[in-house]
């Protein structure tokens, strides 16, 4: 299910997830 993914990153990035650089715009999970 890639929409469950990406709408993970969106809700993360809304939160403000500062502890994980988005520097890279790439669709997989940032350890």
């Amino acid at each position: 299910m890639v929409e469950l993914i990406v709408m993970f990153v969106v809700v993360a990035r809304n939160f403000g997830f500062h502890q994980v650089p988005f520097q890279s715009k790439q669709v997989g999970p940032a350890r």
